[in-house]
């Protein structure tokens, strides 16, 4: 059995040739263990071994005790939870949601999904975090856009369907933690100016943080909170904290700007802006130490290196991307955050009135 995976809309066009893919660059995996099956032994796993688990999430720490007063009731229906952290629910369900919503595994199978569907990740201002809805990769006029929210201890997510005449499809695996990356990147897409984006040797960090700040003061605080909460789910996973850190700035400045747009006096030194600013420094500090830690990243290379969050993909990037340009770009933003600080402190930041207010005295 081959391994399948896919991150997000857009992705996968091709099963087959994503399983074929998988197979030419991990190899056939028809006698290796599951990813959190404790009978793997760490010591004697080789390198393309490790490749896959990285590629899949680590699996620890994954066995979170159910929270009293939400799925531990009795009442609410519960999916029992394998030995290696897996649950299985069938498409179409009534109880789907509830036992998504369990907290108590790392990876869901879905069983009786139809044909052409996969999971599509999105997030929504309701407060409920990530969630991703059923999309018809051949007709998406043909979708089933219920949502499904996914807690945080979900890593993997596999897609095991029908094929008929009493064939099987072969399963898709999806790092739930793409989705998560992917759904969060898209949102400040629609919401900033620009959207995440990898810095280079040139870029101003001071303008990368204004075009953040123009997504709504809420939208940023929501990011913040998906982002931290990210972060904490996921140690293993840089991204999450490098683009935390760049939600830190855009709130840093962003009522400064808005001060300034409305003809107010304006400081970039107070203490609110320095301290996401220092907020922001420990968090791309922190992601420069992921990388040193699980991506054996001892120095960030020389030459630039974009963001590169699904790079573990065997059909999209090497994996070396993945790792390489969490460092770079955390270095590089390292950098230039350490020199907006001292910026902001030395009152040497340039600012710049609307052109329809008066300059003031």
């Amino acid at each position: 059995m081959s391994d399948g995976r896919y991150t997000g809309p857009g992705q996968l066009d091709n099963i087959d040739a994503i399983n074929r893919a998988a197979d030419r660059i991990f190899g056939k995996k028809n006698d290796a263990p599951s990813p959190g099956d404790s009978s793997t032994s760490s010591g004697g796993s080789s390198s393309l071994d490790r490749l896959r688990e990285q590629a899949l999430g680590r699996p620890s720490p994954w066995a979170e005790r159910p929270k009293a007063g939400s799925d531990s009731r009795s009442d609410r229906p519960q999916a029992p939870v394998s030995a290696n952290g897996t649950i299985e629910i069938s498409y179409g369900d009534p109880d789907f949601d509830a036992k998504l919503a369990q907290t108590n595994y790392r990876k869901v199978k879905i069983n009786n999904l139809p044909k052409d569907f996969l999971p599509s990740p999105w997030v929504d201002d309701s407060g409920k975090g990530f969630f991703f809805w059923f999309k018809n990769q051949k007709n998406p006029d043909a979708s089933d856009r219920s949502k499904h929210y996914f807690p945080g201890n979900v890593k993997e997510i596999e897609i095991a369907r029908n094929a008929g005449n009493g064939g099987v499809y072969k399963p898709v695996l999806i790092n739930a933690d793409e989705m998560r990356i992917s759904a969060s990147q898209e949102f400040m897409r629609i919401n900033s100016d620009s959207g995440f984006a990898s810095y280079r040797n040139t870029t101003d960090a001071l303008g990368y943080a204004k075009n953040i700040s123009k997504a709504a003061s809420g939208a940023l605080d929501y990011q913040e909170k998906l982002l931290r909460e990210g972060a904490k789910n996921a140690p293993e996973n840089p991204y999450f904290r490098i683009y935390l850190a760049d939600v830190l700035v855009g709130q840093a400045i962003q009522p400064v700007l808005e001060a300034i747009g409305k003809g107010e006096k304006a400081y970039f030194d107070n203490p609110y802006t320095r301290q996401k600013i220092d907020d922001a420094i420990t968090e791309i500090r922190a992601a420069r130490e992921v990388t040193r830690v699980y991506g054996d990243i001892r120095k960030p290379p020389a030459y630039e290196m974009p963001l590169s969050p699904f790079g573990l993909n065997p059909y999209a990037y090497n994996p070396d991307y993945y790792w390489s340009g969490a460092a770079y770009q955390a270095s590089i933003r390292e950098v230039q955050l350490t020199l907006l600080k001292q910026a902001v402190i030395y009152g040497k930041l340039p600012i710049e009135l609307p052109p329809a207010l008066p300059p003031r005295p």
